[in-house]
C-alpha cells in the first residue's frame, strides 16, 4: 500500500556517491497526499514536522530508501532487507468500507535483491511478508505475500546536487494480503456492497518517480506514484471505486548536525 511516514519521507532525500558523513541529524517539513487503500477514492492528507536522520554503516542504513540491513553486496549485486506498510483506516470515514471492520496499521519486510543491468539501470525484486497490527490490543496476524520485481533507473548530477529515479514493474500478492484490502464478508455485506472474495495473483502496475536536490544543507524533494489497478485479480470488488491510485508528495529537511567520520555512500 504505503510506506510509513518515515520511509516517505526518506525516499524522497538525497544520497551522494561522494565521501558523506557516516550519520546526519535534523528537522524536516513533510506534505503527503495518498489514498485509504489502492483503489479508494477516499483520501488523506498529512502536513507534519519530523526528525531527520540518516546512518550509512557497512551493513546498517538508515537513508533514502528507508531501513535496511545489508545481507550481501557485490560491484553489481545487493542482497539486503526492504521494508514497507500502510497507515491504519478508521472505516467510518471511508464512503465504501463503511459498517466495516476498521483496517490496522501494516507493516511489510522482506528481502530485496537488486542486480545492476547497465550504468544507472537495475533490475530490483523485494519480497515480503505483511503484518496487519492492532496496536491497541497488541494482536499481530499475519496477511500473507507480496512482491514487486520493476525496473529502477537513476540519474545524478553530483556538481549541482541533483537526483532523479524512476521505476516501473507489477506487483503480487497472495490470497490473505488481497483479502484484507478488498473481500466482504456475507454479515457486511448491502445492496450497494456486494459479497466479494479475492483471490491471489496480480495486483496492477506501479510507475513512480521522486527528486531531490541539495542545497548546502537543506534537502528538498519530490515525489509522484501511481498505480494502474487494471486487470488485477481483485478489479471487481465493490470495494475498488476506481481503477488506479494515485499518491503524491514533498519534503524539506535541514541537516542540523553530522559526524567527523565520513564514509563513501554509493
Amino acid at each position: 500500500m504505503i510506506k510509513p511516514l518515515f520511509f516517505i519521507i526518506s525516499s524522497i532525500m538525497i544520497s551522494n556517491i561522494e565521501a558523506t558523513p557516516l550519520w546526519e541529524f535534523g528537522m524536516g517539513l513533510a506534505g503527503l497526499n495518498f489514498p485509504h487503500y489502492r483503489g479508494s477514492q477516499n483520501q488523506q492528507n498529512y502536513l507534519l514536522p519530523f526528525p531527520y536522520f540518516v546512518y550509512r554503516g557497512e551493513r546498517l542504513k538508515a537513508d533514502r530508501d528507508g531501513l535496511r540491513g545489508i545481507l550481501f553486496q557485490s560491484k553489481r549485486i545487493l542482497l539486503d532487507i526492504s521494508m514497507d506498510g500502510a497507515v491504519p483506516v478508521d472505516s467510518d470515514d471511508n464512503t465504501i468500507r463503511h459498517g466495516m471492520p476498521d483496517l490496522d496499521s501494516v507493516f511489510e519486510i522482506g528481502p530485496s535483491l537488486k542486480i545492476d543491468i547497465v550504468h544507472n539501470l537495475s533490475f530490483i525484486m523485494p519480497v515480503r511478508a505483511a503484518f496487519s497490527a492492532d496496536v491497541t490490543h497488541l494482536n499481530i496476524h499475519n496477511e500473507g505475500w507480496l512482491c514487486h520485481p520493476k525496473l529502477g533507473y537513476v540519474f545524478e548530477n553530483t556538481a549541482h546536487q541533483l537526483k532523479v529515479s524512476m521505476d516501473i514493474g507489477p506487483l503480487y500478492a497472495t490470497q490473505p494480503y488481497h483479502d484484507y484490502y478488498y473481500s466482504v464478508d456475507a454479515q457486511y455485506a448491502t445492496l450497494g456492497r456486494s459479497q466479494y472474495k479475492a483471490s491471489g495473483g496480480y495486483s496492477g502496475l506501479r510507475m513512480a518517480a521522486s527528486l531531490s536536490w541539495q542545497v548546502k544543507n537543506v534537502l528538498i524533494g519530490a515525489f509522484i506514484r501511481y498505480d494502474d489497478l487494471k486487470g488485477s485479480v481483485f478489479e471487481d470488488s465493490p470495494l475498488v471505486e476506481q481503477k488506479y491510485s494515485l499518491m503524491a508528495g514533498f519534503a524539506l529537511s535541514w541537516s542540523l548536525k553530522y559526524s567527523d567520520k565520513h564514509v563513501t555512500d554509493d
